[in-house]
C-alpha cells in the first residue's frame, strides 16, 4: 500500500468513502490511479455514474434550449395570426 493517498480532482467517490479506515479506493491506495490515471477508473461505479449524470444534465440543458426556441416559434406564429 502506498504511503500517500492523493484523491484526484476528477474522482466522484464520496469523501467519506475515501476515509473509511480500510483503504478507501484501493486503486488509489495501491497506486494504480497514480500510475494509469483516469483510465484506471473507467469501471468504477462512481466514475460511470458521474458520466451518466453529466450527460443527463447536458441533455437537460439542450432540451430546455429547444423548448425555449419552440416557444419563440409558437409566439411568432401567434403574432402573425393576429395580424
Amino acid at each position: 500500500m502506498k504511503a500517500e493517498y492523493k484523491i484526484p480532482c476528477w474522482c466522484r467517490m464520496p469523501l467519506g468513502y475515501h476515509n473509511d479506515g480500510i483503504g478507501g479506493c484501493w486503486g488509489i491506495s495501491y497506486g494504480y490511479v497514480e500510475e494509469h490515471g483516469e483510465a484506471y477508473c473507467q469501471n468504477c461505479a462512481y466514475h460511470v455514474l458521474s458520466i451518466v449524470v453529466d450527460e443527463k444534465l447536458r441533455l437537460s440543458e439542450e432540451l430546455r434550449e429547444l423548448l425555449r426556441r419552440y416557444a419563440k416559434i409558437i409566439e411568432s406564429m401567434e403574432k402573425e395570426e393576429e395580424e
